[in-house]
């Protein structure tokens, strides 16, 4: 099945003929979620990055902040991820035609796999060696930043 086929295929679903047909306010509302999730995302993608980079938060023991990180981070992938299915619902054939959009969805699943092995890692008892830790750090700002600057530039490719 091609991602032309699958994009039909989703588009033709109940549900996807609901987002289509319903109130342009439902769009709206699901920009305004998934860009409240993705700050929330990327401020907990931040802290812990800059904490292992020994940019901010010094004084934090990092498998605190890994602990309290964790919750905000995972309600606001959720929260990105269910507004973006809604957006994806809502015009599956044009995203799919979109190079962008796909880059954006390798970059998140990278950049979300490496932040959950992070938050994971980082709150175990033993800790990771400060090597390590910075280039996973740099590594998931980085990702992040991408995913970022990547949904952005859907609407203008």
């Amino acid at each position: 099945m091609s991602t032309t086929d699958f994009a039909r295929a989703v588009q033709a679903t109940p549900l996807g003929l609901f987002v289509q047909s319903a109130d342009p306010r439902l769009i709206e509302g699901a920009q305004l979620c998934h860009v409240f999730g993705l700050t929330l995302v990327l401020a907990t993608v931040l802290l812990l990055g800059l904490r292992l980079l020994g940019a901010a938060l010094g004084e934090v023991p990092v498998p605190r902040l890994a602990r309290a990180l964790a919750p905000l981070w995972g309600a606001g992938l959720a929260v990105t991820v269910l507004s973006g299915a809604t957006l994806f619902l809502s015009a599956a054939l044009v995203y799919d035609h979109n190079r962008v959009f796909w880059t954006k969805l390798a970059l998140l699943l990278l950049a979300a796999a490496l932040q959950a092995l992070l938050l994971w890692r980082t709150r175990q008892p033993r800790a990771l060696r400060p090597v390590l830790s910075s280039t996973l750090g740099a590594g998931s700002l980085v990702l992040w930043a991408g995913v970022g600057m990547a949904g952005r530039a859907i609407g203008f490719v």
